[in-house]
């Protein structure tokens, strides 16, 4: 039976997505819902939950509370489950309470740090931008990864710093506006890109905000030229193991597990990436995650890469990917350099993605963006390349290539799926290492609290002190 309100709110959904020139099919890949589901919320004849009711807020370009405005009784809009998520305290920390004893009244600030967190627990963002950390959440972020971003939060707090900050962009923005601008992560336009915008242009844009050359490649290190040239806060992270038996109905496969994510909080850009893959496939979803980032698609998590390119973000985010990684000219170059006057081949998309630190199948399409495959070759290639999909990536592995943090902290570059290991938070930002290392010797925090905040023992913590001379 369909009441005004669930009427009133979907009728609103089907105005703005007709207004921005959306498919309900679209949509629904957008929200992460089925497209007859779209279709019955704008009939009023199925309720929103508060965690779609965010996606489509997100989607659409609006808060939640417009889309809520549109009836006047706002919880008969959302689940029962919705309205006791709505209400729920914020969500403990990650670790191990450290006793009184151990921690001077100093450390208080961190005591929130190392409380265990219940799992699968994140509602969607709905507090806005400002929100303190864990006061909000993100639906489908792992739990280790909310953790750290809590934990940089509190390492913050107890250094007394208090300012936004702030990403500084010169010459023109994704949407063409000339001049220098300031902003924060947090306050990039949300949802759908526009039609418009050439994202390899974009792309290299942010090159040069980075200081690379727009058409020369490639990266050299992605992670540390996230952190020091747009000052996102990269966690790395292994959450696809598990030591559930392999028959258990609750254990996660890696499929289920999200491969990358983009957030900000409080000002703050955080950029997630999941080392249980291979690297190849580690570095695009890095480069894509930060795509959400920088075009203002909001809170992402990707449980996978969509290639469709019926889902405007995703294909926006994969065009920004492919171009930063691997510009169209410099594929060019590398092309020309080899002085290939034969056809290319698998072997050319190996040593092409190895080059590039990119995978045979993104190679096999900049080699069509750069004018190398036509027609029946490309589509010969591509049937080769799946043909010998599963021998690819451990080929490419013993051929070498570029080399860079992804690669030091996953050494077995290309291992089977599930053989990467138990979930670990493999690095935390930088600024953590400094921030915890700066409170250890000022005595504003533990060795044990410190080790804590870094996902490390602290025996091994003391190690690397030692080793460092910082005893």
């Amino acid at each position: 039976m369909r009441d005004e309100h669930q009427m009133s709110i979907g009728g609103l959904i089907a105005s703005l997505r007709e207004r921005q020139g959306w498919s309900q099919r679209a949509l629904a890949k957008w929200v992460g819902i089925d497209q007859s589901a779209v279709s019955r919320i704008e009939a009023g004849r199925r309720r929103l939950s508060a965690d779609e009711l965010q996606r489509f807020a997100d989607a659409l370009h609006v808060s939640a509370d417009e889309l809520l405005g549109a009836a006047p009784a706002v919880y008969s809009l959302v689940t029962d489950d919705a309205a006791e998520a709505a209400a729920a305290p914020p969500l403990a920390m990650r670790g191990q309470r450290m006793h009184a004893s151990q921690a001077p009244p100093e450390h208080a600030a961190l005591e929130h740090v190392v409380r265990p967190a219940p799992r699968h627990a994140f509602r969607s963002y709905v507090a806005g931008p400002a929100a303190p950390f864990g006061r909000s959440g993100l639906a489908g972020l792992p739990d280790e990864v909310a953790g750290v971003a809590r934990d940089w939060f509190a390492l913050r707090e107890l250094a007394g710093v208090s300012e936004p900050a702030q990403r500084w962009s010169t010459g023109h923005s994704a949407e063409g506006k000339p001049g220098r601008v300031a902003h924060t992560a947090a306050s990039l336009r949300r949802g759908a890109p526009d039609a418009d915008v050439l994202y390899d242009r974009v792309a290299r844009f942010w090159r040069s905000e980075l200081h690379i050359d727009p058409d020369d490649g490639p990266l050299p290190d992605l992670v540390p030229l996230l952190e020091d040239g747009y000052g996102a806060q990269v966690i790395v992270a292994r959450v696809a193991g598990t030591t559930a038996p392999a028959s258990s109905a609750d254990a996660p496969t890696a499929a289920e597990m999200p491969v990358a994510a983009a957030f900000a909080d409080a000002g703050i850009p955080f950029v997630y990436v999941n080392a249980a893959r291979p690297v190849v496939l580690q570095r695009f979803a890095l480069a894509h995650a930060f795509a959400h980032l920088v075009l203002g698609h909001g809170d992402v998590v990707d449980h996978h890469i969509e290639w469709s390119r019926n889902v405007p973000p995703e294909a926006a985010a994969n065009d920004f990917a492919e171009e930063l990684l691997a510009p169209v000219r410099a594929v060019q170059r590398w092309y020309e350099s080899r002085a290939a006057s034969r056809l290319t081949d698998v072997d050319d998309l190996l040593h092409l993605g190895n080059a590039f630190g990119i995978s045979p199948w993104a190679a096999l399409y900049r080699s069509r963006a750069a004018g190398r495959l036509h027609g029946k070759q490309f589509h010969l290639l591509r049937s080769e390349l799946r043909r010998h999909e599963w021998e690819l990536l451990p080929r490419q592995a013993y051929l070498g290539g570029l080399r860079d943090t992804l690669t030091h902290l996953t050494p077995d570059e290309a291992l089977p799926a599930g053989e990467y290991g138990g979930p670990a938070v493999l690095r935390v930002p930088a600024a953590m290492r400094a921030g915890a290392l700066s409170a250890v010797r000022d005595g504003r925090l533990s060795l044990e609290g410190a080790a804590a905040v870094l996902h490390l023992e602290p025996g091994e913590l003391a190690e690397q002190f030692a080793r460092l001379g910082l005893e």
